[in-house]
């Protein structure tokens, strides 16, 4: 079957275009939006995800993987070529819609306020995971969170009284309680943009090459979960071969999905002899030589794919950017 617009009506060009990437030139991608519609179904998306988080939400749950979908959304809507740039256009959408969207913005706003920092500020920054009284603490839960997120868990139990205490702050409606919020969700978009970045400096090395199908080896079938009731279920598993996780996120029909490719803590680079285990690490092996392997255009690598006649297509993708 041939795709086109009225196919998919938010489609307003043609949805396979063949690509050649030269992974081993230095990475100098741009967001090459094929699908009309693309920026607003991320903002939308967006939109609906961080309303789950931070507004309809009683029991706030707060991890690095819904926190990385955020922003990529937001950066690729906004097609912000910097931190700043991004920010700048968050303030410059249209407020005037109704008061659930201005509300809305205004945490968002908020958020991104928090995780612009200074470099040095942004780059130590702590990643967070909280737990509410629908998902109790395991034993083994820091386990499992390396495990399915690939970033260290800070905290990993919470006795009762701490977690009706959270909650309670979150229901608050005082501009110091969502601030206090807003900085722990800034603080995780930093955390997981440092790992991010250091797997595309990888990436152009040739750890990754394009092609026409992109992975489906989901280790664990119970990561399907609806996160957004009635939005759809995303997918979630680690590819052994490239040593990273596997984000499979629902798009605008149910057989086209995003993709986000999230790098396992640990890498070993064999040509400068790095060995990074986490930020801190990462920010102390940088040196004036080696700084270009890391300041990559773009810090981790989105998809967009399609159903095209039993296999996977790539018909939208970028390498989001951080200044």
């Amino acid at each position: 079957m041939a795709y086109s617009s009225s196919t998919f009506p938010l489609l307003s060009k043609p949805l396979i275009e063949e690509e050649v990437i030269d992974v081993a030139a230095p990475l100098r991608l741009e967001i090459k939006t094929k699908l009309g519609g693309g920026a607003e179904i991320f903002k939308n998306f967006t939109f609906r995800l961080l309303n789950s988080l931070l507004v309809n939400e009683k029991n706030f749950v707060f991890c690095p993987l819904t926190t990385l979908t955020s922003t990529a959304c937001l950066i690729a809507a906004s097609e912000g070529q910097t931190r700043y740039e991004l920010t700048t256009a968050l303030f410059d959408i249209d407020l005037q819609s109704n008061d659930e969207e201005y509300a809305l913005i205004k945490l968002i706003r908020k958020c991104f306020k928090s995780a612009v920092h200074d470099k040095e500020g942004w780059m130590k920054a702590p990643s967070f995971l909280y737990v509410s009284e629908r998902y109790p603490p395991l034993k083994k839960f820091k386990a499992l969170a390396n495990k399915y997120f690939g970033v260290s868990v800070i905290k990993t139990e919470f006795d009762q009284k701490a977690v009706i205490a959270m909650n309670e702050r979150i229901r608050k409606e005082s501009d110091d309680c969502i601030d206090a919020v807003i900085k722990q969700v800034g603080d995780g978009i930093n955390m997981l943009l440092i790992d991010t970045t250091f797997f595309c400096g990888l990436w152009k090395y040739g750890f990754y090459q394009i092609k026409p199908s992109i992975f489906t080896n989901f280790n664990d079938t119970r990561s399907e979960i609806d996160f957004l009731q009635g939005f759809g279920k995303f997918r979630m598993g680690f590819n052994e071969k490239f040593q990273c996780h596997v984000i499979e996120l629902p798009y605008n029909s149910e057989d086209t999905r995003m993709i986000i490719l999230l790098p396992q803590q640990v890498f070993e680079v064999s040509e400068n002899g790095f060995r990074i285990s986490a930020p801190d690490d990462l920010v102390d092996s940088i040196t004036e030589n080696t700084m270009d392997m890391f300041r990559c255009n773009r810090p981790f690598m989105f998809f967009v794919v399609t159903d095209v006649g039993g296999k996977d297509m790539i018909v939208f993708h970028g390498v989001v950017k951080l200044l």
